[in-house]
C-alpha cells in the first residue's frame, strides 16, 4: 500500500497535464505515492501524454474511460484503483498549485481541505458570475452540512482511507466529492489550509451547468 494516492480527473488537459505531473513529482514529500490520472477519452490526447510519462515514472498511472463522463465518477474511478492510505484529489488545470501538497500530506486531520475561503485563502481572476455561483453553492452546502467548514466545495483536499470507506459512492452525482465525503463524516477531524485559487490558463472548465444540476441532486439526496 502507498502512503498517498493523488487522483486527477481530466478532459482536454493536454496543455496542462505534463507540466503538472513534473511539478507534483518535485513537490511531493513522500517516497511512497502514486498519481492516478483519470481521463474521459479526451480528443486532445491527454491520455496519450500521461501514458508516455508513466513509462518513465512508475508512480504515475493513466486510466482512460470510454463510455463515462463527469468529475464525480472520474474521481470515484481513481479511488477504486488507488492503494494509498490517504487520498488527495486535485484539478489538472493549475488552479491547484502542487506546492500545497506538502501541507495536505503533513496534516494530521482525517480531512484536510485546500480552502479558498478560510482566513488567508483567496480566489484570483474570477468574474462576477463565477464568484456569485461559488458563493451561493458554498452557502447552500454549509447550511446542509451543518459543519463549521469555510470551503466544503473545494476541489483540492486530502482524506483518510477510512473517511472514504464511509461513503456510498453510488450517491456520486456531481463534481463536488468533498461535499459528499463531509456529509458522511460529521465527526471527522478537519483542517483547512488557505490556498490561492487561480483560474485556469488553458483548456475548458468541467464545472458546467449539467454538473451544477448534479450537485443540486446530491443536496436533495442528502437532505
Amino acid at each position: 500500500m502507498k502512503d498517498v494516492s493523488i487522483i486527477i480527473p481530466t478532459y482536454n488537459e493536454a496543455e496542462n497535464i505534463g507540466s503538472l505531473l513534473v511539478h507534483i513529482d518535485r513537490n511531493i514529500n513522500s517516497k511512497s505515492y502514486e498519481v492516478i490520472v483519470v481521463d474521459d477519452d479526451s480528443p486532445d490526447n491527454t491520455y496519450a501524454i500521461v501514458r508516455k510519462i508513466s513509462k518513465h515514472n512508475k508512480n504515475i498511472k493513466a486510466i482512460c474511460r470510454k463510455n463515462e463522463r463527469g468529475l464525480g465518477t472520474a474521481v470515484l474511478g481513481g479511488i477504486l484503483c488507488s492503494s494509498g492510505e490517504r487520498i488527495i484529489v486535485m484539478d489538472a488545470d493549475w488552479s491547484h498549485n502542487p506546492s500545497y501538497l506538502t501541507d495536505l500530506i503533513n496534516s494530521k486531520a482525517d480531512i484536510a481541505i485546500g480552502s479558498r475561503y478560510c482566513p488567508g485563502g483567496k480566489t484570483i481572476e474570477w468574474g462576477s458570475f463565477r464568484k456569485l455561483m461559488s458563493s451561493v453553492s458554498t452557502k447552500v452546502a454549509s447550511i446542509i452540512l451543518g459543519m463549521p467548514v469555510y470551503d466544503p466545495m473545494s476541489g483540492l483536499f486530502m482524506c483518510s482511507r477510512s473517511a472514504i470507506d464511509n461513503v456510498m459512492f453510488k450517491e456520486v452525482h456531481g463534481f463536488k466529492i468533498l461535499f459528499l465525503i463531509l456529509s458522511k463524516n460529521k465527526n471527522a477531524s478537519i483542517e483547512e489550509i488557505p490556498i490561492d485559487f487561480v483560474d485556469r490558463a488553458n483548456g475548458e472548465s468541467k464545472a458546467n451547468v449539467k454538473e451544477i444540476f448534479r450537485f443540486l441532486r446530491m443536496c436533495y439526496a442528502i437532505i
